[in-house]
């Protein structure tokens, strides 16, 4: 799997959050999207909602039990426990990636495209395991 994309308007919901004092990975879900495209610094929460995916059995999963922030070279990071997804009935298409909403205020947090599609119908776990290089997001 791919490494977390931070998009800008990622960043900036991280950094509004912390003028908040808001939480932002407590309450956040894993979602699903299921057409291919270009993850770059210009892509928005619209976009991928517009493409989350929607095969049977199919719901956002939230994002529990994170691990205190440990720093490993000059990232922050922190883990969930895994999460699971399944279809419940016949289905077909590919999933192209997954991504990261807030808990608070339902703002994007980052992108993870997927190396190759997985194919529908599938039976998949997946662990968020969120690093952050807080100089890469605030440009420091």
């Amino acid at each position: 799997m791919s490494n977390l994309i931070v998009p800008n308007e990622a960043k900036n919901n991280w950094a509004q959050s912390q003028i908040d004092n808001t939480p932002t990975l407590a309450g956040s879900t894993l979602r699903l999207y299921s057409s291919p495209i270009v993850i770059s610094t210009a892509t928005t929460k619209a976009e991928l909602e517009a493409i989350q995916a929607t095969f049977p059995g199919y719901t956002a999963k939230p994002l529990e039990n994170w691990t205190e922030t440990v720093i490993v070279g000059n990232n922050a990071i922190t883990e969930a426990d895994p999460v699971t997804y399944e279809a419940t009935a016949a289905a077909t298409g590919n999933i192209y990636g997954c991504y990261v909403i807030s808990g608070a205020g339902g703002l994007l947090l980052g992108v993870v495209p997927f190396d190759t599609p997985v194919p529908i119908p599938f039976n998949v776990e997946l662990q968020a395991v969120i690093q952050i290089d807080f100089g890469s997001i605030f440009s420091l």
